[in-house]
């Protein structure tokens, strides 16, 4: 899992990558919505969620789960392959009613994003066409509602860009500046592959069946990149995800599960985040999180509520699908 890039401006949380690599039961299309009730938002009732299509997701083209929540942009990727086609599957997940788009731009020589932040913050919108330049760049899903998914299909020559948001919904309701220039962004670069002989360390097999988690570790070692396909096996219509904490000294794994109990799943944020599979997974869907840990004691937690038959409840974690493991040096 990736760690912060530093491209965030005072931001509160670990921004979460995950490469996703779609099966036959996977859909992403704006349009297609399943309502299975088992959103990160804080609303009340059942908030569709979109899930992706095979149309959508070629063969052998990596498909990256991005979300938007809490005016940051979850899951990108630090790196992409430089002249090879990737897809970018973008949710809202805010957690106040707004709508989010997600619009990639590069950063030309001699710029930086906090210049692109500063021209969004004192001009808003009309700063945008200021930085749409060149044939491969302001690439845009529409702007999208709550639980809504477009898809992205991209191809980049090398260099830095940075993937923004810029709606501009306001917490309790109307307009204000556009969200990249409140941190909604998220740097990332376009690279060559490099061919690497070293080997790209183990792979765990993890799966979720009625509400537990099967196939976690108890130990991995530290300071050495190691891979989990994560598969939601369940037999009935939910959402599920991997998320991977880090546990402060002196927490457990019951710590967090008595936070969730008090908060619900806003008790997510309290957290370090080091491992995440991205938007949630509909049943027979599966994502791969790569991570590299530091040594020191961690959960694997799910923060989805939908209930079986449809509705919200309780964060699954709370459920019990938690399970602490170890990274050891």
């Amino acid at each position: 899992m990736r760690s912060p890039s530093g491209s965030r401006l005072n931001a509160g949380r670990v921004s979460r990558y995950a490469q996703s690599f779609p099966v036959v039961t996977m859909a992403v299309c704006a349009v297609l919505f399943i309502a299975v009730g088992c959103s990160k938002s804080q609303g009340s009732g059942v908030i569709p969620i979109a899930t992706p299509s095979q149309q959508a997701a070629a063969a052998g083209i990596p498909l990256y789960s991005v979300e938007a929540r809490s005016l940051h942009i979850d899951a990108m990727p630090e790196t992409v392959t430089a002249g090879k086609p990737f897809q970018l599957a973008f949710t809202n997940n805010e957690t106040f009613k707004t709508t989010d788009n997600l619009v990639i731009l590069p950063i030309p020589a001699g710029k930086t994003v906090q210049d692109l932040v500063r021209d969004a913050s004192a001009r808003g919108a009309k700063a945008l066409p200021d930085w749409q330049t060149g044939a491969t760049v302001g690439d845009s899903t529409a702007q999208l509602p709550i639980g809504g998914t477009a898809v992205l299909t991209l191809t980049l020559p090398p260099g830095n860009y940075v993937a923004t948001s810029w709606g501009t919904g306001k917490v309790g309701g109307g307009t204000g500046k556009p969200h990249v220039a409140l941190g909604m962004f998220a740097q990332f670069t376009a690279a060559q592959a490099v061919p690497s002989a070293a080997p790209t360390g183990p792979i765990y097999s993890v799966s979720v069946k009625n509400f537990t988690f099967q196939g976690v570790p108890a130990t991995v070692q530290a300071n050495r990149p190691f891979e989990v396909t994560f598969i939601n096996d369940e037999a009935f219509p939910i959402l599920h995800e991997f998320v991977v904490l880090k546990l402060p000294a002196g927490k457990t794994a019951q710590s967090v599960v008595d936070d969730a109990k008090k908060k619900g799943p806003g008790a997510e944020d309290d957290w370090d985040h080091v491992g995440d599979s991205g938007a949630p997974l509909p049943a027979g869907a599966s994502a791969v999180v790569r991570m590299d840990l530091k040594p020191g004691n961690y959960v694997a937690t799910c923060w989805q509520t939908g209930k079986v038959g449809g509705g919200t409840g309780p964060p699954h974690l709370v459920l019990g699908m938690i399970q602490s493991f170890t990274a050891v040096g």
